[in-house]
């Protein structure tokens, strides 16, 4: 059993690995050396016992049987609360057992769980996962063929001619683990309780171009959820088309020394996430999912860059979102657009500069499937009425009158938020700069070379 090294996952199930390995019945002479160290030490009866013996060396018992590979697969803990996406790698190789280890095991579990033997949870249907293979120890060649998700219900930010977000008819309306979920997102950052830590630097490598716009009924969208490039096709039924089924069609993210695809940009009005309290008027959510095939049709391992929007005067419209705001349709649907193409990495370069808070938590609107990596922005930038406005009017033609599609932030509980002060560039050796993030220039972190039916939100 394993967690990835984020101190932001303190007192979470996520981000989980298993490492499995299968054991086969051998003869009486067969028993396993390994297990002998430590078997007979285990006590019959529920509770703990000292051990005496040798050290148990685990990495010299495992190295061996991972140069034979292994398959791997997302899924869930296989006791409650059988939290999901869990990292599993079963070993190809196994190892032997007699009838006496076995024997010994059997008869503590029917001591302890009134005469039931075996603690084997049933096989579960694969749905739409994939189980990815690799083999004598070669690397693993992610790719990228996640299937379109399955829709949902109708759901509502508030009721018709209501002003601001309702909690109650969210609650009502989404249902599922937006209400019974305890790592939940928005979030209020309380920045006096954030932790400071040290994380290497988020790098943008986006590939993108492109040639339509999108209202998804709940607000202004950019590209689809999806790793694979679209292009506009007037002659298509949904006049959006597959144009790249290479994957990462739309390039990536180094998030937390991972790679994390990236799928699209959508904005909210107003903020989904507060600073001490504070609202603001947009925010936009740029959406990842780690590279890995395993994760074909899950929600599972999803990154989100969020970056907050200031109100300007009239004289400080946002000039990025000009070059394309005008083309949104108001109706839900897409609409073409053909000016020049715009680039996210430029946009997003100062801004990654000065830091980011993170933290842990779910999607913003239903399933509300938690895990995911949220990591917001401190620097902020600037946009006018004139752009909000918009942005509104589309929301209350599509959504009954309803012009703003905010979840109300949720209670953090047991999570805690990192801090992330700002990114700078020293010089190392003779080569490039290195790009740092940590609590000061005196603290830094490992440099980082640059290199859908349903919306999430």
């Amino acid at each position: 059993m394993h967690q990835f090294d984020d101190e932001s996952l303190h007192g979470t199930y996520h981000r989980l690995a298993v490492i499995g390995l299968l054991y086969e019945l051998g003869s009486d002479g067969e028993c396993n050396e390994f297990l002998d160290k430590v078997w007979s030490a285990f006590p019959t009866a529920k509770g703990v016992a000292q051990y005496t013996g040798s050290n148990l060396d685990l990495n010299a018992r495992l190295t061996d049987k991972l140069s034979e590979g292994y398959y791997h697969w997302y899924g869930s803990l296989t006791t409650p609360p059988c939290t999901e996406g869990v990292s599993w790698n079963l070993m190809k190789k196994r190892e032997k057992v007699c009838q006496r280890q076995v024997d010994h095991i059997k008869a503590a579990l029917g001591a302890t769980q009134s005469g039931i033997d075996f603690n084997n949870r049933v096989p579960h249907p694969l749905n739409h996962r994939v189980v990815a293979e690799t083999d004598d120890g070669a690397a693993h060649v992610p790719q990228n063929n996640i299937a379109a998700p399955e829709a949902t219900g109708k759901w509502l930010y508030a009721n018709e001619g209501e002003v601001a977000a309702n909690a109650t008819v969210q609650d009502d309306t989404w249902g599922g683990t937006c209400v019974s979920g305890h790592e939940q997102s928005p979030i209020n950052v309380v920045t006096a309780n954030s932790r400071l830590v040290s994380h290497a630097a988020i790098v943008t490598a986006f590939k993108t171009t492109a040639t339509y716009v999108k209202n998804t009924g709940h607000g202004f969208q950019v590209f689809e959820t999806n790793p694979n490039g679209h292009v506009y096709n007037s002659s298509a039924a949904s006049q959006v088309s597959v144009d790249d089924y290479s994957g990462s069609a739309k390039g990536h993210s180094i998030i937390n020394g991972e790679k994390f695809n990236f799928y699209q940009v959508h904005w909210h009005t107003p903020s989904e996430n507060t600073i001490d309290g504070q609202s603001f008027p947009m925010e936009a959510h740029f959406v990842h999912q780690l590279d890995d095939v395993a994760l074909q049709g899950t929600y599972h391992r999803l990154a989100v860059i969020g970056l907050l929007y200031e109100l300007g005067s009239d004289d400080e419209c946002n000039d990025f979102l000009d070059k394309f705001w005008s083309a949104f349709p108001t109706e839900k649907g897409v609409a073409q657009y053909t000016s020049a193409n715009f680039d996210l990495n430029a946009k997003l370069t100062d801004e990654l500069s000065y830091g980011y808070y993170h933290w842990y938590g779910s999607l913003t609107t239903p399933p509300c499937t938690e895990g995911v990596s949220w990591n917001l922005l401190k620097k902020r930038e600037k946009v006018c009425q004139r752009q909000v406005d918009r942005l509104q009017a589309a929301l209350n033609a599509t959504q009954h009158g309803v012009d703003f599609s905010n979840r109300v932030p949720q209670p953090l509980n047991h999570r805690v938020v990192t801090e992330i002060a700002e990114v700078v560039e020293e010089p190392y050796a003779d080569s490039a700069p290195v790009r740092y993030a940590g609590l000061s220039r005196g603290i830094p972190m490992v440099g980082l070379a640059a290199a859908g039916a349903l919306e999430l939100w």
